[in-house]
């Protein structure tokens, strides 16, 4: 315990994962509930949903170089689907917040690795991260909400696409409806997909 180790100088201390976590997680719950009427209980499963594959969506991005954020995000969708069936608010957005986490972990994680072959600092190299984000949501939000606030009805049209969302809201209007809501053929389709 005496003995000087040089690399606890330079790595991210567990006791910072521990506490970002909680606080983010934290964030997200009452942000969730406070916003978008999600209930604490849905809100903690999300965080949990999320934190799992998160460590999923990180592997299959060191493995490969691709970060499967449309299909974690289906996850989620699929499980509020069974607790939070017909809220499509709910849905959408515990699936926003598992694609965004899975993200930003795929990201940090090619960050560091970046840094690390150029003889980076995996300490500074997180605080950097944490100015960015936090330097990212200052300006993003207020630009989306101007956006948002001017014309709501112009996203998802020839405008504004977002075609990524349109299927995100899809999955989410037919889990709220149900499998009955799909078209003829829709599930011989899905099947034989």
């Amino acid at each position: 315990a005496d003995r000087d180790d040089p690399l606890a100088r330079i790595e991210v201390p567990a006791s910072w994962c521990v506490a970002g976590t909680l606080a983010a997680g934290t964030a997200c719950v009452l942000l969730g509930h406070w916003l978008f009427g999600i209930t604490w209980w849905m809100g903690i499963l999300a965080v949990l949903v999320t934190f799992f594959l998160s460590i999923v969506a990180a592997r299959a991005t060191g493995e490969t170089d691709i970060t499967p954020i449309g299909a974690m995000g289906k996850i989620t969708q699929l499980t509020f689907g069974v607790v939070a069936p017909s809220n499509i608010t709910t849905n959408l957005m515990t699936a926003s917040i598992t694609s965004g986490a899975a993200s930003h972990a795929a990201d940090l994680l090619t960050d560091l690795k970046s840094g690390y072959l150029l003889g980076g600092h995996p300490r500074k190299q997180t605080i950097s991260q944490l100015f960015g984000v936090v330097a990212g949501t200052l300006v993003s939000v207020p630009a989306y909400l101007f956006v948002v606030q001017r014309d709501p009805g112009r996203l998802g049209t020839e405008a504004l696409p977002a075609p990524a969302a349109k299927v995100w809201a899809g999955v989410a209007e037919l889990l709220a409806r149900g499998i009955d809501a799909l078209p003829a053929g829709a599930l011989t389709a899905i099947a034989v997909g």
